[in-house]
């Protein structure tokens, strides 16, 4: 299913002030029951998101295979610092020679106060992935509101928790969007993510299915 509306269960998507997006409501799912887990087991959470390319010039293997080393590699690092990482990511193909993805990973806020060290670590894992010493192949994003900050701490023990979360979901929700998206690739997947409880799942589509139908 794709929706082309501004919010998937009271939470606000990001949408582009340019174009109109269609979002996968399978992925947007998948965020909030992410979200919803992670927020539940602990009290703060902090959110990440990052990009993964490969250098312009040469061409790499359509699959996913190297990607995939370099995300077991860094949840096993995260999971070492006890951070209790969850993560979800996609896979996509503009007009450039090679793919590229999107991911957000998700930590326990009190063992980890900030994302520096992580992206840092992606960084230098994936440069061991692909051979590499060119730069710039690991994308910090920033919250539009925090330019200069590349995660958002989700608390439960501040008057902002609603706001910070709704956000969060809608900085999360550009993975959703089926622009660029690669559904033609036989075997290949072009979403992923840590296992997801399936109440939760279930739950969130059922909740959008429903306020679909109360608004028809």
């Amino acid at each position: 299913m794709i929706t082309y509306n501004h919010q998937y269960n009271q939470y606000p998507i990001q949408c582009c002030e340019h174009r109109t997006y269609g979002y996968s409501v399978d992925t947007l799912a998948k965020l909030d029951s992410l979200l919803a887990h992670m927020t539940t087991r602990f009290s703060k959470v902090l959110f990440v998101r990052f990009d993964v390319r490969y250098p312009q010039e040469l061409a790499y293997s359509v699959d996913n295979v190297l990607f995939s080393n370099f995300m077991g590699t860094l949840v096993r690092y995260c999971q070492r610092k006890e951070y209790a990482p969850a993560y979800m990511w996609v896979r996509e193909h503009d007009s450039a020679l090679n793919h590229h993805y999107h991911c957000i990973m998700l930590f326990n806020g009190h063992k980890i106060q900030n994302s520096y060290g992580v992206l840092k670590k992606a960084q230098e894992l994936w440069a061991q992935q692909l051979d590499t010493a060119v730069p710039g192949l690991v994308n910090f994003c920033a919250p539009t509101t925090m330019p200069n900050q590349y995660w958002l701490m989700l608390r439960k023990d501040q008057q902002t928790w609603e706001d910070m979360y709704h956000y969060g979901f809608q900085w999360g929700s550009y993975l959703a969007k089926v622009d660029t998206k690669e559904t033609n690739l036989h075997g290949v997947r072009s979403v992923g993510s840590s296992r997801i409880p399936k109440t939760l799942y279930q739950s969130s589509l059922a909740n959008y299915k429903n306020s679909q139908e109360t608004t028809e």
